[in-house]
């Protein structure tokens, strides 16, 4: 009994402690998913909700286009493989959407096979990475109206890469030129 004890206050601090929000349900043999029946204070405050209130919803009620068809897929995934990583987005209470790394796993709780999904909020990542993008096809277009290249020298490895606009200067297509050290 004081092992089963402390082997249960192991598991509620190593649950409530993560950073990363995580749930638990149960997926249901006709490829239906219950309710969350136990998420963290992480996964709570990351969306928004209390912890009882997030205990009324289910993965369908606060994930973008996520349909029973999609989670029977997944659960047909999950038995082969044993977990999965996915990108999703997720509705906050307020409305607005967050993006989120999650891995799924399965796991035995109280005797049934149960869903475990460890979630981290990647929402920054994204949009950091959409301004990336946006500034190099800024630069892209820049450099093609001002008819400018670039190349680039890796010293280590003598590799060199040139931009489409640059073989145009030096009378090249893309393709046709393969450049080099030599």
């Amino acid at each position: 009994e004081k092992e089963l004890k402390a082997s249960e206050e192991k598991y509620k601090v190593l649950f409530e402690s993560n950073y990363d929000g995580i749930s638990i349900f149960y997926g249901n043999p006709d490829g239906t998913v219950s309710n969350f029946i136990e998420v963290n204070e992480a996964a709570a405050k990351m969306i928004g909700y209390t912890k009882e209130e997030l205990l009324q919803l289910s993965i369908i009620d606060i994930g973008e286009g996520i349909t029973d068809e999609m989670l029977k897929k997944q659960q047909t995934l999950l038995m082969k493989n044993n977990f999965i990583n996915t990108e999703l987005r997720i509705r906050h209470k307020s409305g607005k959407w967050i993006d989120v790394e999650i891995t799924i796993t399965t796991i035995i709780y109280n005797n049934r096979i149960a869903v475990v999904n460890i979630v981290h909020d990647i929402t920054e990542r994204k949009r950091a990475m959409e301004l990336l993008k946006d500034k190099e096809e800024k630069l892209r277009l820049a450099m093609e109206v001002t008819n400018q290249g670039w190349f680039e020298l890796n010293i280590k490895t003598g590799s060199v890469l040139v931009s489409d606009e640059y073989l145009k200067i030096i009378g090249f297509e893309h393709g046709d030129y393969e450049p080099t050290l030599e």
